[in-house]
């Protein structure tokens, strides 16, 4: 298992899934936490990310590198980007130049989220001109 591009709590069920061995029990002790907390990892109701401190000892109790948790590479693109701030403009504008012009925003994506990306595709053109 290389990496994963799943939420954090599918991943969990899976390498759950893989090591039937490994109880929730155990994860608690590894993870040095409740058997509660430990059991709830993978039906959390927060939108917040697990901390990856936490990853990082879940992914040693799986037998997988903390990178394999597309959460924990999510965490360390943001704090990138929070440390450099300049760098989310070349985010943007990578977004907006590798977005195929039969893209598909997500149902998920809010009206004031797709009318800013509207614009911003409209403000890339004129400029592009």
């Amino acid at each position: 298992m290389d990496k994963s591009y799943e939420n954090f709590q599918d991943d969990f069920l899976k390498l759950k899934e893989k090591y039937p061995e490994i109880s929730y029990g155990k994860i608690a002790h590894e993870l040095d936490v409740s058997d509660a907390y430990a059991y709830n990892l993978p039906n959390r109701r927060r939108a917040s990310f697990v901390p990856m401190k936490m990853i990082e000892k879940i992914s040693k109790v799986f037998h997988v590198k903390p990178g394999y948790f597309y959460e924990y590479r999510l965490q360390k693109a943001l704090g990138y980007i929070d440390k450099d701030r300049d760098f989310l403009d070349v985010v943007e504008r990578a977004i907006r130049k590798n977005r195929s012009p039969g893209y598909q925003k997500s149902s998920s994506t809010s009206d004031t989220e797709k009318e800013s990306l509207e614009n911003e595709d409209e403000n890339a053109k004129e400029q592009s001109a």
